[in-house]
């Protein structure tokens, strides 16, 4: 029984180990399954993307078939525009053979252009000459008739006998007052038996714009009419150039008129003193000190060419003011700056113009006569000593502070720059010397000449 039993014991533990290889197995065999089952998973997702490649490279393929067939029309496109090229190409050529031609033929015609150009510019000179010649012989014509006229009509002719100028002063006039041509102002200064003259504007130029052959006439014409000439009006500084205005205006003036005035044997420039900016005008200490370092430089300016400028009781900063010219004269400080005095200016810039002489009289290097009276607050311009400009009684202060030198006549009365006349007319000689004989008179009875 014993043995029996054992045997089963062994059969179960055989059993038993039995059943633990089934179970040992059976976990190998699920193992297995859920690898089986992995990697069929895996070779799914390989499969899908095998798909999914394969999709994209059938897509790729008809992109490149469509690419490939837009190549193949670009290049058919291309081939076209190779035979247009071509064709262009050949167009070309042959335009530019045409338009070597017709360079050709445009050289030609300019070269007769040229020639032309050359004939004309020749005809044009010749015309200019013939032009010249006939205005020279027309100026002279109307200076005869000027001459004509106030020699024949009774209240112009001169008189029989001259009156003398006080000793040491001689007479003059401002010349394009008389005529805006040269002939005429001379032919006015010739009737009147002066040897003087002051030049502003000839022919409407001023001297300094004159060009060189224009200048050289002027000159030579003075000479031959044996006229001095005393004093050149400039516009240095003048009613028209504000003292804000461009100053090498006035530098290249000076330099222009330098050479000027010594072939015409003057030392003497008129200039003003800069009126001020009617736009943006200055304050008075401003406006002073810019005039004054303007003066001061073209006074250094004129000193080293050897000429003196003459400021005038007219337009400026110190036109109308004893304290200021005197001012100007002293911190300009140079024996090139000295003063015109203008006898009948007062009346249009408001003050007394013999007032103002007996401050400044010792200054005094050169004189214009001019008279005038107001009327309906303008100024009247009249013989001299016919106006309220007491101008015998300025003249007469002159002599009595020793004043040696030029009178100048400036009638005014047809013109007046500064105001845009310019042109004396027809009577213009004739006025002047029926001017040039009232001062004359004047003068004489200054002298106790006229009262013999």
């Amino acid at each position: 029984m014993r043995g029996d039993t054992e045997a089963v014991r062994a059969d179960t533990e055989a059993v038993r180990a039995d059943a633990r290889a089934v179970r040992t197995d059976a976990g190998a065999v699920r193992a297995d399954t859920e690898a089986v089952q992995a990697d069929t998973g895996t070779k799914r997702a390989d499969t899908e993307a095998v798909q999914t490649d394969t999709t994209a490279k059938r897509t790729d393929t008809e992109a490149v078939r469509a690419d490939t067939e837009a190549v193949q029309t670009d290049t058919t496109a291309k081939r076209t525009d190779a035979r247009a090229m071509r064709a262009d190409i050949g167009a070309v050529r042959t335009d530019a053979g045409a338009v070597r031609a017709d360079t050709e033929a445009v050289q030609t015609d300019t070269t007769a252009m040229r020639a032309d150009a050359r004939a004309m510019r020749a005809d044009t000179e010749a015309v200019q000459a013939d032009t010249e010649a006939v205005q020279t012989d027309t100026t002279a014509k109307r200076a005869d008739a000027e001459t004509m006229r106030a020699d024949t009509a009774p209240r112009h002719t001169p008189a029989a006998s001259r009156l003398h100028p006080p000793p040491g002063i001689r007479f003059a006039g401002i010349g394009d007052e008389a005529a805006p041509g040269l002939a005429g102002q001379v032919r006015a200064h010739q009737l009147l038996g002066w040897s003087a003259i002051e030049l502003r504007d000839v022919d409407g130029t001023a001297l300094a714009d004159l060009d060189d052959a224009a200048f050289e006439r002027v000159a030579g014409t003075l000479a031959g009419a044996g006229l001095d000439v005393v004093c050149v009006d400039s516009r240095i500084a003048n009613w028209a150039r504000p003292v804000t205005g461009d100053f090498e205006l006035d530098r290249g003036e000076l330099e222009r008129l330098a050479p000027r005035c010594a072939a015409l044997g003057t030392r003497h420039i008129r200039v003003m003193s800069y009126p001020n900016d009617p736009d943006a005008p200055l304050d008075e200490p401003e406006w002073a000190r810019e005039v004054i370092a303007r003066m001061r430089r073209l006074a250094r300016q004129a000193e080293d060419a050897g000429l003196v400028l003459l400021h005038e009781n007219c337009a400026g900063w110190a036109g109308a003011d004893a304290a200021r010219a005197l001012r100007l004269l002293a911190e300009v400080d140079s024996p090139a700056l000295r003063l015109v005095f203008d006898t009948g200016n007062g009346v249009a810039y408001g003050y007394e113009a013999y007032d103002l002489l007996t401050e400044l009289v010792a200054w005094v290097d050169h004189v214009q006569v001019k008279d005038a009276r107001a009327e309906a607050g303008e100024a009247v311009y009249t013989l001299p000593g016919e106006g309220s400009c007491r101008v015998a009684d300025c003249l007469r202060l002159l002599l009595d502070h020793g004043y040696t030198g030029t009178w100048s006549i400036e009638p005014h009365r047809t013109v007046r720059p500064h105001e845009g006349l310019a042109d004396a007319g027809q009577d213009g000689v004739a006025e002047f010397v029926r001017y040039g004989r009232a001062l004359e008179a004047l003068a004489a009875g200054l002298s106790g000449e006229g009262a013999r």
